[in-house]
């Protein structure tokens, strides 16, 4: 699996009754030059049981903390990381482990540890969630990597689904961004870019004046190309391609029938579908979907890729 969020809070999947987050666009705080707030435990992304990477950037200020893992009742934190900068300039990491609080990094000068105040920073933390103590929590920051909290019991509070969430007492100060979760290794250094799209291929109903499109049908299309110069430009032709992420906004469905929105691509005529999503009847609902593309794509190849979705019953 594959989650991925420039630093959109709609994009988080599950919101439950507390709307008090949002976006602020400001370059300065994130590489995507938008970022989130969140307040409440409770808004979360369901994710798998097992291996976990979460890869995230996050703006420090003094008396900034972030809270990273699982929740317990919408409201108590269960198995979660603290990131904490206090308002002297000291940093330290805490860990929860079904409830129970510990000091996991004690509390010094941040600089000490290679967090940069008042700039952005990246984390990376991989959770391997696990019984009879076989679980374990890796942390790294910028360069710095703290080690594993070891041999813990890391069993999600509902055995079905980890409830994970991404929580900064809602602080505009210290917003979130450039959000990448995988059941697969992931880098540090992974960065979500946003493509310029150059045309649009569709069998669908177009409405030139609000730019919307209407599907009538099952198995109607809708591919786009985009431009890739700014990226090879910035990043070289050969540098890989992880994931991408598909956002329909709005995407709704007026009547049953056409109720899921694959996700796609089409290349040399051949066409590859990565999974499907749900599409809401609320006319004002985001709908994203990211997928793993092959593991050997280039930025050069989505140059005679196109990108897109495909409407299913």
């Amino acid at each position: 699996m594959r989650y991925m969020n420039p630093g959109f809070f709609e994009w988080i999947p599950v919101i439950l009754g507390n709307t008090s987050g949002g976006n602020i666009s400001d370059a300065t705080k994130s590489k995507t030059g938008t970022a989130f707030r969140n307040s409440y435990y409770g808004n979360y992304i369901p994710l798998p049981y097992g291996d976990i990477w979460c890869k995230f950037d996050f703006y420090a200020v003094y008396y900034s903390f972030f809270y990273i893992g699982e929740f317990r009742n919408n409201s108590n934190l269960y198995n979660a990381i603290i990131l904490n900068l206090t308002s002297s300039g000291k940093f330290g990491i805490d860990v929860y482990v079904k409830g129970t609080r510990t000091t996991f990094v004690s509390e010094t000068d941040y600089r000490e540890y290679g967090i940069k105040l008042n700039a952005i920073n990246s984390a990376l933390i991989h959770w391997k969630w696990a019984d009879t103590e076989n679980g374990f929590i890796n942390v790294q920051i910028n360069d710095r990597i703290f080690g594993s909290f070891e041999s813990v019991d890391l069993i999600p509070f509902d055995n079905s689904v980890i409830k994970f969430f991404l929580y900064n007492n809602g602080s505009q100060n210290a917003p979130i961004s450039n959000v990448i979760i995988s059941d697969e290794e992931i880098s540090i250094k992974e960065q979500i870019v946003a493509l310029p799209i150059t045309s649009i291929q569709s069998d669908m109903i177009f409405d030139s004046e609000t730019g919307i499109y209407t599907a009538t049908a099952a198995n109607q299309s809708l591919l786009a190309s985009v431009n890739v110069a700014d990226l090879i430009s910035d990043f070289g032709s050969a540098s890989k391609v992880t994931g991408v992420t598909m956002v329909g906004n709005p995407a709704y469905r007026t009547a049953e029938g056409l109720s899921s929105l694959t996700s796609i691509s089409k290349k040399n005529n051949s066409v590859t579908e990565y999974g499907a999503v749900n599409i809401p009847t609320d006319s004002d609902t985001v709908v994203t979907h990211s997928f793993k593309l092959a593991t050997d794509t280039t930025i050069a190849d989505l140059q005679s890729m196109q990108l897109g979705w495909k409407v299913g019953g």
